[in-house]
């Protein structure tokens, strides 16, 4: 083609473009019709090179969550305080163990007793009674705050030569064996044991003579701290520590000018994780001052 005759769709000053047709190009496919679909906002936009169009639909903002009724958020909240309260109040066990239950300071628990019936320990100090079985028998009851309630039973058969093989059963005389607290005729140790699981072991050991105030009995509880009877003021009482803090965990009240109730032992909230090991070394403690006054 000849540069001298240009065809029509070369000339700017054309008119229509319908006559491009017949030489061959469609110029309608070039067009721009906005009433289709489109991936741009506007056919107009600029996108550079490398960079994925947006869509209309992903420059809206996004759907706000709905708004939570403050009541609603409220009683949600409390439900899950109450969850974990009642978790806290149930009574805990070691690692394989079945018999020794410890509480979690200051939360009331029920402790399921071996005849049945429940066991309360409530979140301030647990107040045990301490009774002798006869006028001639060494075995016990240790009640309850309401002196009816038979927590604890303690066979304790005679023996030759001051050796001791004791039976601390949980709810009766016919309960569970909690702990096996022994001695040797020749030593001063006690062992205390559980059956079930004899790992769970600790040596009660007396130390620092008999002058009052200054006498001792120590162990090692199962939460790993080391731990001490000690007398406590003039009338014979015990109190249990706590070292190296010397924190005062338990009491053990001596009665007076009584012939069957051998005293009142008194554990603190912050001795409840232990109760069964403090009642059971309380015990142990004092009925060894008894023989040995």
């Amino acid at each position: 083609m000849s540069s001298d005759n240009p065809p029509p769709y070369a000339n700017p000053n054309r008119s229509s473009a319908a006559s491009d047709t017949k030489y061959g190009f469609d110029s309608t496919a070039y067009t721009v019709d906005n009433t289709g679909p489109s991936i741009y906002p506007s056919a107009h936009d600029y996108v550079p090179p490398g960079v994925e169009p947006v869509s209309r639909d992903a420059r809206l903002p996004a759907p706000s969550a709905p708004q939570m009724d403050s009541s609603v958020a409220q009683q949600q909240q409390q439900q899950q305080q109450q969850q974990q309260q009642q978790q806290c109040a149930q009574p805990q066990q070691l690692v394989g163990q079945t018999n020794v239950y410890y509480t979690r300071p200051g939360v009331p628990v029920q402790v399921p007793t071996a005849t049945g019936g429940m066991m309360i320990i409530g979140g301030g100090s647990v107040n045990f009674h301490i009774y002798r079985d006869g006028w001639v028998s060494r075995d016990c009851r240790i009640l309850t705050a309401d002196k009816k309630s038979v927590a604890y039973h303690i066979d304790y058969p005679y023996s030759f030569f001051g050796s001791w093989h004791v039976n601390m059963r949980r709810g009766s005389s016919h309960g569970p064996t909690v702990f096996l607290i022994t001695k040797s005729a020749m030593g001063w140790d006690f062992t205390i044991q559980d059956p079930v699981n004899p790992a769970l072991s600790t040596k009660l050991t007396r130390s620092g003579g008999g002058v009052l105030g200054k006498r001792k009995h120590s162990f090692k509880g199962f939460d790993g701290k080391n731990y001490a009877w000690k007398g406590h003021g003039l009338g014979g009482d015990l109190k249990c520590v706590c070292y190296p803090t010397k924190t005062i965990i338990a009491f053990y009240h001596r009665t007076k000018h009584s012939w069957s109730k051998e005293g009142r032992l008194e554990i603190l909230p912050n001795g409840h994780h232990l109760l069964d090991l403090v009642v059971a070394t309380g015990f142990a403690v004092e009925e060894w001052e008894r023989q040995n006054r």
